[in-house]
């Protein structure tokens, strides 16, 4: 006999294709600041909360944001739009249409999953989208790349960077080398001849 799942209340528009059946959070362990924190995010009532859950691949991203959202659609009525970065083309239009139904909703809960892979709409969800949703909104996003890019944007530092986002200062270092982060070309500066 097959285990049964729990039902959510969840419709595959809620949880969208990659997860197109309920999945219940796995079991977290230490994660009570993190989910702590997101709870409070998603419990600010003065605009659109933003979150991004940041991280090196296969420490639990995906998994604290599943537990996060079975909290805020169970115990504060979120409507949940969930989409995986690696099911959209990185163009606004895509992002807009995935996004169509969650517009509507009073209170919807985006979460953007793999968002490494449509990180160059990171502007324009900061710009566009994100204002354009309902006040008490929210958007959980999973990313490193994007912050990391962001903060050396700015000036910071490598080291700065890695410290701000808990990176191993040698893990950023190589992400640059190999192109996966990008990182403003610094221009040497030339001395005049005495």
């Amino acid at each position: 006999m097959a285990d049964a799942q729990p039902d959510w209340g969840l419709t595959e528009r809620d949880a969208g294709s990659r997860l197109a059946a309920p999945v219940p959070a796995p079991r977290l362990v230490c994660r009570e600041v993190e989910l702590g924190r997101i709870g409070e995010a998603l419990g600010a009532r003065d605009g659109v909360a933003g979150v991004y859950v940041h991280g090196a691949g296969g420490v639990g991203k995906t998994a604290l944001l599943r537990r996060a959202v079975e909290t805020a659609v169970h115990e504060a009525d979120f409507s949940l739009t969930w989409l995986d970065g690696r099911d959209i083309a990185p163009a606004p239009d895509e992002l807009e249409d995935a996004l169509a139904a969650a517009r509507s909703d009073s209170k919807p809960l985006i979460v953007i999953d793999s968002f490494e892979h449509v990180e160059s709409l990171g502007g324009y969800l900061r710009r566009a989208l994100v204002p354009s949703l309902p006040r008490g909104a929210a958007v959980l996003i999973d990313a490193v790349v994007v912050e990391a890019e962001e903060l050396l944007a700015e000036g910071a530092s490598e080291a700065e960077v890695a410290e701000k986002l808990a990176l191993k200062p040698n893990t950023l270092h190589k992400a640059i080398r190999a192109g996966r982060v990008r990182s403003p070309v610094k221009k040497n500066r030339r001395q005049a001849p005495r």
